[in-house]
């Protein structure tokens, strides 16, 4: 444990190499992740057509939490970085971090769950999509997402684990120790979101495969094209998340039950 003065002094050094190096990658990073949603969420905005797909509403969403992620996030892991992975703003600022963290993330797999749906329904059900799928149905998947994204991120605030004492540490670096909130909200925020993605692919990619073999012997529909060939771009975005943070995911859990374990 740091007293102020030790933590003052660590704050005070310069940024080592090593981290110098991760700051500049983290700044890369942020750049090109408010370039690339930007991008999306001005086109999906301005461009009467591409708004009149419902569908791009959801990706519109699932680029504003990862525009919020580069704008909230990221910037609080810069500062921890340059200060050579010591944690220099405080505890408040810390708890915000990791609810920022917390609802972005869960935001990201969640949209990623409701884009399913809206595919496999736009597959499965092409006649009816467009009465079933509306504006205002859109609209309130995507109010669903970021309140149960903001649900389980405040929910962060208490500590699950031990009741009425303070989970935040800002010692060092900035955590949370509370293996049955992150276990939860995991569990909830993550594999529930993604369950839901997985079975509505393999739902998807039974019906792509039929109707596959349907346009084999027919003329094929462009709408029928249009909708395989996003389901399969989404599809790839999925695969990519889940690859990306399933393992990280998975040692986190581990770490916060068996520490020895990863050591």
């Amino acid at each position: 444990m740091f007293n102020s003065s030790e933590k003052i002094l660590l704050c005070s050094k310069p940024t080592e190499l090593e981290f110098f190096a991760q700051a500049a990658f983290l700044v890369f990073i942020l750049l090109a992740t408010v370039f690339g949603n930007v991008l999306v969420i001005s086109t999906v905005f301005l461009s009467r057509q591409i708004r009149s797909l419902k569908a791009n509403y959801f990706i519109a969403s699932l680029a504003v939490s990862d525009l919020l992620v580069a704008l909230v996030s990221l910037p609080l892991r810069l500062d921890q970085t340059i200060h050579n992975m010591n944690w220099c703003l405080g505890s408040n600022a810390c708890a915000i971090w990791i609810w920022s963290d917390i609802i972005c993330s869960a935001a990201s797999i969640a949209n990623l769950a409701v884009i399913s749906i809206d595919r496999f329904v736009a597959l499965s059900s092409p006649l009816t999509y467009k009465m079933k799928m509306t504006k205002i149905n859109a609209f309130r998947l995507i109010a669903f997402v970021w309140l149960y994204s903001l649900l389980w991120a405040s929910l962060s605030f208490i500590n699950w684990s031990n009741p009425g004492t303070p989970s935040i540490h800002t010692a060092k670096e900035c955590g949370k120790d509370d293996p049955i909130y992150y276990t939860v909200a995991i569990v909830t925020g993550l594999l529930v979101p993604l369950s839901i993605f997985v079975v509505n692919y393999c739902r998807i990619f039974l019906i792509a495969k039929h109707q596959a073999s349907s346009l084999a012997r027919s003329v094929p529909t462009l709408y029928t094209v249009k909708n395989i060939k996003a389901a399969k771009t989404i599809a790839i975005v999925g695969c990519t998340f889940t690859i990306s943070w399933l393992p990280f995911t998975i040692i986190f859990v581990v770490s916060l039950w068996c520490k020895e374990c990863i050591d």
